[in-house]
C-alpha cells in the first residue's frame, strides 16, 4: 500500500452544532485511520461566511485534515461526504512530493525570518538603553 498525502477541507451545515461538528470530525478521523492512514494536521476554521450561496446557506463550518492515505481511499471518504447531508461543500487535493518540499523550504524561510527580526529587535533594544 503506498500512501500519499491529502488535505481534505470540508464545509458543514451551519446549523450543525458544536457537538454534532465535532461527532462528523471523529468520523472522518477514524475513516481515515480505520483505512491504514493516518492524520498529520488538523483545523477547525470553525464557522465562516461562504463566498456564495450552497444549498441555500450563506455559511458553513469548515474542517481542513491533511492526511496521508491510500489513492483508493479518496473515492471512500468523497463518498461519504456525498452521502451526509450536513456536508454542504468538500475538496479533496493530492499534495505530491514538489509541493510537500516547496512548503517545508517557506516554513524554514519564515522560521529564518522570525529568527533574523528576533535578533534585531535585541540588538535595537540594547542600543536603546
Amino acid at each position: 500500500m503506498s500512501l500519499r498525502t491529502y488535505e481534505t477541507i470540508y464545509i458543514l451545515h451551519p446549523e450543525a452544532g458544536e457537538e454534532e461538528v465535532a461527532k462528523i470530525e471523529q468520523q472522518v478521523d477514524a475513516s481515515i485511520t480505520d483505512s491504514g492512514g493516518s492524520i498529520t494536521l488538523k483545523d477547525n476554521w470553525g464557522k465562516r461566511k461562504l463566498a456564495y450561496k450552497v444549498e441555500h446557506c450563506s455559511e458553513g463550518h469548515y474542517l481542513l485534515v491533511r492526511h496521508q492515505s491510500d489513492p483508493s481511499f479518496v473515492a471512500t471518504l468523497e463518498q461519504a461526504f456525498r452521502i451526509n447531508e450536513r456536508v454542504i461543500r468538500f475538496l479533496v487535493v493530492h499534495f505530491d512530493e514538489k509541493t510537500l518540499k516547496l512548503e517545508e523550504f517557506q516554513k524554514v524561510r519564515t522560521e529564518e525570518q522570525l529568527k533574523a527580526l528576533g535578533e534585531r529587535e535585541r540588538t535595537r533594544g540594547s542600543r536603546d538603553r
